[in-house]
């Protein structure tokens, strides 16, 4: 397996606000990385659930736990190029670099078969539409698919194969993306349009069906050249230029009445990436080192600022899970590093004591007076706290741990007992 398995939990960042990321745990590069040698790492999240795979680009993927204890790990038949879940989380698709077929891991049984697609897919010929290769292209969700290509066309087809619209533009279209616009005053009117970045300086909008020509929006040069797009509701897209600076633009109906919302340069030397997690609204960037946590409905809020000083080269890609509470980051060397974003508020006072919980699995103990607190793990996410004069009750489900505190020669707590009940708890005291 190539990921180390001696993964560091350190918690060594400079935070500056009140929402601070928590760093849960950090992969090293692989071994035998040179110093100058980049190494993309290929990540994503599994839907409604906490588990991450990740692949460096070898022929290994790994599913790893929020804690980065490694559940799974298999190998693909060649360097993987995507990597992917199932909308539903049952599944996870690898794909390599030159090769026709499709690794599929299945997680309830923890295997990986080998899907040939020449086999295993019903072909619908879209051959003949473009001159040159066709690089980038989305479906819409009713069955459209625009593809764009190096012969600087979009063109639309159907299920069938056949092309319902096509368009040119100024210059080869990348990042190809549907936009549906309701009507302002009626919310049972909608439209599609297509969107695409040209000469990584210009957004593209085009009608998906209407016969109006695309229309180009610049933008100024002072931004740069575009990193990144994300799309979310109401046709606002949030747009990540390598100078540094962040955008948001509200796309309208009629495209050149388009609006600039909100603008901000976060970054002074580099931008690497940007992300979106529309559950939490949040707004991710990372760049100069620093991971910057914006709320997307307020995006002159920053909510988190953290310094990140663990690879060398810089960082590279960032991506919540569904829920926003684990934040994943990348290096350019091939590190990794997990971000735990909230906490459960869940604690106990009695006396002069006062305990809470200070991270997933970890609990802290306060005194009164001058007595330094002390934390402990738990080895469980607990769900309910209590203490006593000597005492600490960790529940989780139907199940409690006990702790027993020391405050003689030294502040200490160490496990003494665990019991069981046929329900779940719902209260502890």
């Amino acid at each position: 397996m190539y990921f180390p398995r001696n993964i560091r939990y350190i918690n060594r960042r400079k935070n500056s606000l009140k929402s601070p990321l928590q760093l849960l745990y950090f992969v090293p590069r692989p071994e035998g990385v040179k110093d100058d040698q980049s190494i993309p790492i290929l990540f994503d999240w599994r839907p409604q659930g906490n588990y991450l795979a990740s692949s460096n680009g070898t022929i290994s993927v790994r599913i790893s736990d929020r804690y980065g204890e490694i559940f799974d790990d298999f190998n693909a038949p060649e360097k993987d190029k995507f990597l992917q879940w199932h909308k539903d989380g049952d599944y996870l698709a690898a794909v390599g670099s030159n090769s026709p077929q499709v690794t599929m891991y299945t997680v309830s049984i923890k295997e990986a078969n080998e899907i040939d697609l020449g086999l295993a897919t019903k072909k619908t010929p879209v051959m003949g539409k473009h001159q040159r290769a066709i690089t980038s292209g989305a479906f819409n969700d009713k069955g459209l698919l625009a593809l764009g290509s190096e012969d600087a066309t979009i063109t639309i087809s159907n299920a069938q194969g056949d092309t319902v619209n096509s368009f040119g533009c100024n210059a080869e279209p990348e990042d190809v993306h549907y936009v549906k616009i309701f009507d302002e005053f009626d919310k049972n009117l909608d439209e599609y349009f297509i969107t695409a970045v040209l000469s990584k300086r210009t957004l593209m909008v085009a009608s998906a069906l209407g016969s109006d020509p695309p229309v180009n929006l610049q933008f100024q040069d002072k931004y740069g050249n575009i990193k990144k797009c994300c799309w979310y509701e109401k046709g606002h897209v949030l747009m990540a230029f390598e100078n540094g600076t962040i955008v948001c633009l509200r796309l309208d109906r009629t495209p050149d009445k388009s609006q600039e919302m909100f603008s901000v340069k976060d970054f002074e030397s580099y931008l690497s990436d940007l992300s979106l997690c529309l559950e939490a609204r949040m707004a991710i960037c990372i760049g100069d080192n620093c991971i910057k946590v914006r709320h997307l409905d307020r995006l002159s809020e920053l909510t988190s600022l953290v310094t990140v000083e663990d690879d060398q080269k810089g960082l590279d890609k960032v991506k919540a899970n569904n829920n926003g509470s684990l934040l994943a980051v990348t290096g350019k060397s091939g590190t990794m590093m997990i971000f735990l974003t909230k906490i459960p508020i869940i604690g106990s006072a009695y006396r002069d004591k006062i305990v809470y919980l200070s991270s997933l699995n970890k609990v802290k103990i306060h005194f009164d007076g001058d007595r330094d607190p002390i934390e402990i793990d738990v080895r469980v996410e607990p769900s309910h706290l209590s203490v006593s004069d000597y005492h600490i009750a960790v529940v989780t489900n139907n199940r409690a741990w006990f702790y027993e505190l020391h405050t003689k020669s030294a502040l200490s707590a160490k496990h003494t007992d665990k019991a069981q009940v046929r329900a779940p708890v719902s209260a502890v005291a």
